[in-house]
């Protein structure tokens, strides 16, 4: 158990450290799946992005994008069905397909700026238990510097799906 702990303490050290390192953060402290929407409904698009037509658990997650940098760090836990589909029931987490899935920063994402406008991450996948730990970079677009209080961060399949968002979101850094 002490191991564990140790672990964890290492790895949530990890997660920040680096990201904090210099320059403006935008940080997501959460992330949650999409639940009691329509396929169709305009205030859950995100950009040109529509939401995924299921319901999906999350068991949380954090989402840091360094504004000066590019680097990027996703921690997405348990990604489940919200409800009984064909591939599985409720409950039944989505690791395990073989789709690939991409975090997505929307600058702009109401479109008040000149927006939106998105950059992606490389392409990742779910491991069997339906999370995700990803360290990368991203290209960081201007209209993302200039108004960091408008990014959304969506995540899901490609550029046109997605089922999971980041929530409560901090910028931290230089003003």
């Amino acid at each position: 158990m002490r191991r564990m702990l140790l672990a964890a303490a290492i790895a949530l050290l990890g997660f920040a450290g680096s990201a904090f390192a210099q320059g403006t953060i935008v940080r997501w402290n959460d992330v949650v799946g999409l639940q009691g929407h329509e396929e169709g409904t305009p205030n859950r698009m995100v950009g040109d992005m529509i939401p995924f037509p299921y319901w999906i658990w999350v068991a949380g997650g954090k989402v840091m994008l360094n504004l000066d940098t590019g680097e990027v760090h996703i921690q997405i836990r348990n990604v489940s069905w919200a409800q009984n589909i064909p591939g599985g029931p409720l409950g039944a987490v989505l690791g395990g397909y073989p789709f690939d899935r991409r975090g997505t920063f929307v600058c702009d994402a109401r479109g008040a700026n000149g927006g939106p406008e998105q950059t992606q991450t490389e392409v990742m996948y779910l491991d069997k238990t339906g999370s995700v730990n990803y360290q990368g970079t991203v290209d960081v677009l201007q209209i993302c510097r200039d108004y960091p209080d408008q990014i959304a961060f969506v995540f899901g399949g490609g550029r046109t799906r997605y089922f999971a968002y980041g929530v409560a979101r901090e910028v931290i850094g230089p003003e």
